[in-house]
């Protein structure tokens, strides 16, 4: 359903006419309303949408009651005043939701309006002043009650599930570079079991970067679709870098690829799940000709951004939108040189400490701005590289990076 994978604000008047012909149906994700509701606006849905799995509302299409298909799309009249509605609507819910709301360009004085909403990841969402939580069932925004076992669920445990989800699929993560690690020793006629495979890299230290979803809540796509994909839309810079790597090979929940040289210990791995993880553990930097370890922070964000990139494309493909969490991790790296994201002229200090670590939550949206807004970005590279001790302010340095056309 792609006006569930795709950002609202590229969205004619004609797509929603066009997408209507489908007939799709309303759903957990989905709803049709012919009209801003005048009696109790949109707050409950609101307050439904991010309890649940998120979704989108269309204000000027009318819906069968019984099926759920649209029956007419005729528009709305778009506003000031209306669009103020919609955005009390939403403050009318504690704690505040994460929505974008838009409206398509107008035919014959009519418009659709387009509001996203993010699953949250702060559950309960209540509305205030009332006594009850609304889910999303189906076609139906529903209040559910207070000593009920899904709200039980729903206040204590989502998020305690979600935790356990996540670290399963990060120690599956891991699990599969050490079996990829002992398989390449096998294979090259070593023959010896690496019992701890991450001490044997020759650079000595490693970069560790992750994002998922903050709630997994099963497969987004199949591991088929999923390599097919990979192979097809990878990111690329000029510079050489690239996510994913060509030669990915199917791996449980998705794909995965690794590049191991045994003489010197040096490998390359990456891996994205089905569950929508998407996972690098590569080396840091690289030997200077004084032979001492470098740590170059512009190679490090420009690492980061291609996979941040992929990932906001991976999203869009399957059609989830979001929070998500993840990490950033160096790994001993003590000793190492470091120099800023510009050169050694902007800034240059010694890593001090052997292992660095920074976890983040964004969502999918400003990850998927990234190409037009750098602000989030610049503020994770940022606080990386002021724990490892350079003091000069990164901005100017991305900016003028990720805007040279060389790169890209």
């Amino acid at each position: 359903m792609y006006l569930l994978s795709k950002p609202i604000s590229s969205f004619t008047f004609s797509d929603i006419v066009q997408f209507c012909e489908t007939t799709p149906v309303e759903g957990t994700q989905l709803d049709f309303k012919k009209s801003y509701p005048a009696k109790d606006g949109l707050k409950k849905h609101f307050a439904a949408f991010s309890n649940s799995r998120g979704g989108v509302i269309v204000l000027g299409v009318e819906e069968d009651e019984k099926s759920g298909l649209p029956r007419s799309w005729p528009g709305i009249d778009v506003d000031n005043k209306l669009m103020e509605r919609i955005h009390q609507s939403a403050k009318s819910v504690d704690p505040l939701p994460r929505y974008d709301v838009v409206h398509t360009d107008a035919v014959n004085g009519k418009s659709f309006v387009l509001i996203r909403i993010y699953e949250g990841d702060n559950t309960p969402y209540y509305v205030q002043n009332d006594a009850h939580l609304h889910v999303r069932t189906g076609n139906v925004t529903k209040p559910i009650d207070d000593a009920s076992p899904d709200t039980i669920e729903l206040l204590f445990g989502k998020r305690e599930k979600a935790s356990r989800t996540r670290t399963a699929l990060l120690s599956l993560a891991d699990q599969i570079f050490d079996a990829q690690m002992n398989e390449a020793s096998r294979a090259s006629g070593h023959g010896f079991p690496l019992t701890s495979p991450r001490q044997f890299t020759n650079t000595g230290g490693e970069l560790n970067a992750y994002i998922l979803p903050y709630y997994p809540a099963g497969p987004l796509t199949t591991p088929r679709d999923l390599l097919n994909f990979a192979s097809t839309h990878p990111i690329s810079t000029r510079g050489g870098d690239r996510f994913p790597r060509a030669g990915m090979t199917p791996i449980p929940d998705g794909t995965a690829y690794l590049y191991y040289d045994i003489k010197s210990y040096h490998y390359w791995s990456e891996q994205v799940h089905a569950s929508g993880l998407v996972y690098m553990l590569i080396p840091p930097g690289s030997k200077l000709t004084t032979g001492d370890r470098c740590l170059d922070l512009g190679i490090i964000a420009n690492r980061l951004y291609v996979m941040l990139k992929w990932a906001s494309q991976f999203y869009d493909h399957v059609g989830y939108h979001g929070s998500l969490v993840g990490r950033i991790s160096l790994n001993k790296v003590r000793g190492y040189q470091v120099t800023s994201v510009g050169g050694s002229e902007y800034g240059r200090c010694t890593a001090l400490l052997d292992y660095y670590e920074w976890y983040f939550e964004v969502d999918t949206d400003t990850v998927r701005k990234l190409s037009t807004d750098l602000d989030w970005f610049i503020k994770l590279v940022g606080r990386i590289s002021w724990a490892i001790g350079i003091q000069a302010d990164v901005g100017s340095q991305l900016r003028t990076l990720f805007a040279n056309p060389a790169l890209f």
